[in-house]
């Protein structure tokens, strides 16, 4: 064998060795299905070369038109949907959580668990699959109401600002089975991804913050996504 041959060979068997440690170093994906909706999450998600764990899932409904013979308020199922967390920053934040509140009905205590979410800084992804068609409109009314507290006289203008500019990202009409991504990150950027096409929103973690509370906070739009949040965060162990 060749000097120039056994140099390739040698590297040849490094780049096998480096791509089955990274095989073997990847997590295997699985899929959670919210029950309401019949929609699957798969676990994790890559985004931008990091691993992102599905920690809740839940299933939002509003209130639509009343039925014509009871006149009974009837809830329309808009979106199922999946949250996710940065696994390795998240995993790192986890026991000081666990210091505090080391059962599942110590973490529900005082929103525990919804703070670490909402307060941590961590990377987090919101994938809303919507169950209907929703208008550009519907979908920036949706986040308009929960994030109604920053759009009065008496929010600083920057953050008012900031929300504003939020809320114009939204341009798009979405289908039946198409999603909506909602991302932050540890600083408080802010992207999203309309059937993934992405957009840049503004840097505020004070706005990111109460991105979160419109599911997590105690008034929170998913309730079932408050309690799936407390059965699931035990992943953040591995």
């Amino acid at each position: 064998m060749t000097r120039v041959t056994a140099k390739w060979v040698r590297c040849a068997a490094v780049l096998a060795l480096l791509a089955s440690a990274a095989q073997s170093g990847r997590a295997s994906a699985a899929e959670v299905e919210e029950l309401g909706s019949h929609q699957k999450f798969t676990t994790p998600l890559l985004l931008a070369g990091k691993n992102y764990s599905l920690v809740g899932i839940g299933l939002h409904a509003q209130h639509a038109s009343k039925e014509p013979t009871k006149g009974t308020a009837l809830l329309e199922q808009l979106f199922a949907m999946g949250l996710y967390l940065d696994h390795t920053a998240a995993k790192v934040a986890f026991p000081a959580l666990l210091g505090k509140a080391p059962t599942k009905a110590m973490m529900m205590a005082e929103s525990r668990a919804q703070n670490f979410v909402i307060w941590g800084r961590f990377g987090k992804l919101a994938v809303l699959r919507f169950l209907r068609p929703v208008s550009k409109t519907e979908v920036a009314q949706f986040f308009r109401s929960g994030l109604a507290d920053l759009l009065t006289d008496k929010t600083f203008p920057d953050l008012r600002h900031d929300t504003e500019a939020f809320l114009a990202l939204f341009d798009k009409d979405l289908l039946a089975g198409q999603e909506l991504r909602i991302y932050t990150s540890d600083s408080g950027a802010i992207e999203i991804y309309q059937d993934g096409v992405k957009k840049v929103g503004p840097g505020s973690p004070k706005l990111a913050r109460h991105l979160w509370e419109i599911w997590l906070g105690s008034q929170g739009a998913a309730r079932n996504l408050r309690v799936s949040l407390v059965d699931r965060l035990d992943i953040l162990k591995k």
